[in-house]
């Protein structure tokens, strides 16, 4: 009896790899739709690549948005480059309203001289 279910076992056991795998390979040419998470994503990515939003925003806004679009860019890599493009328009605002402020505050001679000097 014992020989007749290891030899059962021995032949179930293959047959049983072979459909979990070929189910493994179906499963992953699937093409799901997108969850209305990733539907948000993709139109707050492209609102504020678009829009005149970056101008209008306040610094923390921003910094919100930037962390929304960092997971947005986990979750929903087919849309990387628009994730991406996003931050790089935010990241330029940042950039613009920290040398403005340095600027108005006769404070960019003294962070240049600062840089050169080796402190960052």
């Amino acid at each position: 009896m014992r020989t007749q279910f290891r030899v059962a076992a021995r032949s179930f056991v293959p047959s049983v790899v072979v459909v979990v795998l070929s189910l493994a390979a179906v499963a992953q040419d699937i093409q799901h739709a997108p969850v209305p998470q990733s539907i948000q994503c993709r139109a707050d990515a492209t609102a504020w690549v678009k829009a005149d939003a970056v101008h209008k925003a306040t610094y923390r806004t921003l910094e919100l948005e930037s962390a929304e679009l960092v997971a947005c860019d986990d979750s929903d890599r087919d849309y990387r480059l628009l994730y991406r493009n996003a931050l790089m328009v935010i990241q330029a605002e940042y950039k613009h309203r920290l040398l403005d402020f340095l600027n108005r505050h006769g404070m960019l001679d003294a962070f240049v001289a600062e840089d050169e000097g080796g402190k960052r």
